[in-house]
């Protein structure tokens, strides 16, 4: 009896264990890493989708020889987002695993339809899909940026996709932006959502003012995407992304170019933002207490305070001509009013745009702080 037992046990054990092995296996599943959107032709939607090479780091390359290119793309056309992902499970030999998934590039093009923010509400929509990933807006095609990428200095593409963004947005070139902030902001009724802003390596591509670099790198992440009520409308440079982030609130210090020289100007405290109603007239006030580093004559602060304001004044007069506001005053607006209707019958947007400026920036040395 004891033998039946233990025989029955060991046969139930192998069936849970074969089990597993045909459905929950790594070997069966594609991990996408990077999704690209672009226009098609016909007016849909194109997919590419980057998965590593599960067991195939040896592959072969193109041209013979070892060492091929331990990730796989694949791409896919269709009507809509559902039948594309549809495609895209047919056209890759596993179970497709959108919950890994470190950037989501839509192109330019894409991002300008007005139909993009409903793709936005189906991109988030669906099931299992990781919608932390951050999110990048490119110029050109997302497919070709896609391709463009590799590992530079680390070993694994998502490490390398992770620490870089990081790296970047810690030093103010890109926002820290990512789809599910993207899909609330385009959702919500207050302020407009921000993304990534990426090219790739052309010559004229990043503007003039781009540093020149030699790089083994073709992806350049380098400003933010504004969006207005979920369509792209414009690019930032980082120069004007650092003064989006100040503006915004974050409590970073940020590198401002000035009078040929790079200065760090850390925030004392929060930058504080306010709004003044009276009937129609909207004033959008900013004060800012920024030290900045011991290298800074005393005599020079009212000139690099003038500097600083002047720049944030065009940076809002820019966001104020296209009625797009990522600044975080809407929410600050919305204070004024009791219900949601009410907020709604304001008409922000419309305010917003022929709303008077009181910027005040106040600089301090460093030296001068305990």
């Amino acid at each position: 009896m004891r033998k039946a037992m233990l025989i029955a046990l060991v046969t139930a054990l192998m069936a849970v264990l074969c089990g597993c092995q045909d459905t929950g296996e790594v070997e069966n599943q594609a991990y996408v890493l990077v999704l690209a959107m672009d226009q098609a032709e016909d007016g849909g939607l194109t997919l590419t989708a980057r998965v590593p090479r599960i067991g195939k780091s040896e592959a072969k390359s193109d041209k013979g020889g070892e060492g091929g290119n331990p990730y796989l793309n694949f791409s896919v056309s269709a009507p809509s987002w559902s039948r594309a992902l549809e495609a895209l499970q047919w056209a890759t030999p596993r179970r497709i695993n959108l919950s890994h998934i470190e950037m989501i590039v839509a192109s330019e093009t894409l991002a300008s339809r007005p139909t993009f923010p409903t793709l936005m509400n189906d991109v988030a929509d669906t099931p299992h899909l990781y919608t932390n990933a951050r999110f990048v807006v490119c110029s050109g095609n997302a497919k070709a940026f896609l391709e463009a990428g590799d590992t530079v200095i680390g070993t694994r593409l998502s490490s390398e996709i992770h620490a870089m963004l990081s790296q970047y947005a810690r030093q103010g070139y890109i926002p820290d932006a990512c789809l599910a902030d993207a899909w609330y902001s385009t959702n919500g009724i207050y302020s407009d959502a921000i993304a990534i802003w990426a090219c790739l390596d052309r010559p004229n591509e990043m503007g003039s003012d781009a540093p020149a670099a030699e790089s083994p790198m073709r992806q350049r992440f380098y400003g933010t995407a504004l969006f207005r009520e979920g369509r792209f409308v414009v690019s930032l440079p980082p120069d004007e992304t650092r003064l989006l982030k100040l503006i915004r609130g974050h409590g970073d210090a940020i590198p401002y170019a000035w009078q040929g020289r790079t200065v760090s100007l850390a925030p004392e405290s929060q930058t504080r933002k306010r709004v003044m109603i009276d009937g129609d007239n909207v004033t959008l006030a900013l004060s800012a207490r920024l030290s900045v580093p011991d290298g800074i004559a005393d005599e020079e602060i009212p000139n690099l305070e003038a500097s600083v304001r002047d720049d944030i004044t065009r940076l809002i007069n820019l966001c104020q001509q296209l009625g797009c506001d990522p600044f975080g005053y809407a929410e600050t607006a919305a204070g004024h009013f009791p219900t949601v209707p009410q907020w709604a019958a304001f008409d922000w947007r419309s305010h917003y745009q022929g709303a008077r400026l009181n910027i005040d920036v106040a600089l301090a040395s460093s030296r001068t702080n305990p």
